[in-house]
């Protein structure tokens, strides 16, 4: 208190902004990757489609909108791959967070065509595949 009865100082708040800034930067980073020229989706753990870029939908034929919250195995070609094969790749997914190789996947006009995947797994901060 001051000599005339008022209440004077300075308040000082610090915040060390280090982690936030550098998520952004993951963030923003991220971003620009995801509208590169090769097709690319996100899913959960499960294989349900929560977004895609662009490039995607022109592989795909889907729009963005009548793939979100949709399954990956809509993709499947039962004709060329069995149900070993898909098991075979998730369980890969599963020990060694990623898979890599040539799949006839189905698009929309349900023509079955030869893609090349590249799937990575994301963990969580608890170490387990979230993505």
């Amino acid at each position: 208190m001051n000599a005339d009865g008022s209440v004077g100082g300075i308040i000082i708040f610090s915040e060390d902004i280090t982690a936030r800034k550098q998520a952004e930067e993951e963030l923003r980073i991220a971003s620009v990757a995801f509208q590169s020229s090769d097709g690319m989706i996100v899913t959960d753990n499960q294989g349900n489609i929560l977004c895609v870029n662009s490039t995607f939908e022109k592989i795909s034929g889907y729009t963005a909108d009548e793939l979100i919250g949709k399954n990956t195995s809509i993709f499947k070609s039962t004709e060329y791959h069995d149900a070993a094969f898909y098991r075979n790749m998730w369980e890969a997914m599963s020990t060694e967070g990623k898979w890599e190789g040539s799949v006839w996947n189905c698009n929309k006009e349900g023509r079955t065509v030869p893609v090349w995947l590249s799937i990575s797994a994301v963990k969580g901060l608890d170490g387990v595949n979230s993505h």
